[in-house]
């Protein structure tokens, strides 16, 4: 796995939205599933593979 950028900010608006940049969403997949693990410091979608 190559890391392609780390610097890239998301953020999560007054509404409780996630705006996801972009460059972010040029890399996703249409009707792609991802699972989604959660710690104390961070949040990681990791792609389902079909």
């Amino acid at each position: 796995m190559k890391i392609i950028n780390t610097a890239i900010i998301a953020k999560v608006t007054a509404d409780g939205k996630l705006e996801i940049p972009p460059e972010v969403l040029a890399q996703l997949q249409p009707s792609t599933e991802y699972e989604v693990s959660i710690t104390e410091d961070e949040i990681v979608l990791k792609k389902l593979l079909n």
